[in-house]
């Protein structure tokens, strides 16, 4: 009686084991995904112009969004074009050097139930000068700082610094284009560079195409 006995809660513990390591693979493989669409990165194009790029696919319901200025009013917002993996809208009016944050709702990740809202903000790059920059985008992947202006320039003794207020981050400076003296943009090789820093450029030896004096310009950006 005893050896039965002994099988028989043998057999009750193997199948209690059985039913926990069940239940727990379970539990993970049933644990509920992050349906939530994530943004991977804003950049300002220039021209009231932003670009969202998600880190999944998404889809769309219903699309809207909205902005507003670093005052909390509302800024007119006009959406240009929604895809599968980003989204691009224009700020309708704007300032150089201010924070707009941004809602986008009616948003999901793709094969998700639920349309959601997702929230961001943009900073617009500042310049002081007589030559507009228009746009300051940063290649991580290959350290390099692009200037874009909003007209043709030209150059002599170009100098360019970008600086956290400790060191400066200019590595070297793109020239090598020298056959096409007139361009829009201006590169720079830089050290790494970190997210959510400010950083304060100065461009000198730079003019619009035809005007007489060389000059400086300066202003802030935000990767």
């Amino acid at each position: 009686m005893k050896t039965l006995k002994n099988k028989w809660n043998q057999i009750k513990n193997m199948a209690t084991s059985a039913l926990m390591v069940s239940a727990l693979v379970f539990g993970i493989t049933a644990a509920p995904a992050n349906a939530a669409a994530k943004i991977k990165e804003a950049e300002y194009e220039g021209k009231g112009k932003v670009e969202i790029d998600f880190f999944s696919k998404v889809e769309y319901k219903n699309l809207k969004v909205t902005a507003k200025d670093q005052s909390g009013k509302n800024v007119k917002v006009k959406i240009e074009d929604a895809d599968d993996d980003d989204l691009t809208f224009k700020l309708k009016s704007f300032k150089s050097g201010s924070t707009y944050t941004y809602k986008i709702s009616g948003i999901r990740k793709k094969g998700e139930s639920k349309y959601g809202t997702i929230k961001g903000s943009i900073k617009i790059p500042k310049s002081g000068g007589s030559v507009p920059v228009e746009k300051v985008e940063y290649d991580a992947k290959d350290r390099e700082v692009s200037f874009e202006f909003e007209t043709k320039i030209e150059y002599k003794n170009l100098k360019v610094t970008i600086s956290d207020g400790k060191k400066n981050y200019v590595t070297s400076i793109d020239d090598d284009d020298d056959e096409d003296f007139l361009k829009d943009e201006v590169e720079v090789k830089v050290k790494k560079l970190k997210k959510g820093v400010m950083y304060h450029y100065t461009i000198s030896g730079i003019k619009k195409a035809g005007d007489k004096k060389f000059t400086s310009i300066s202003g802030n950006f935000q990767i």
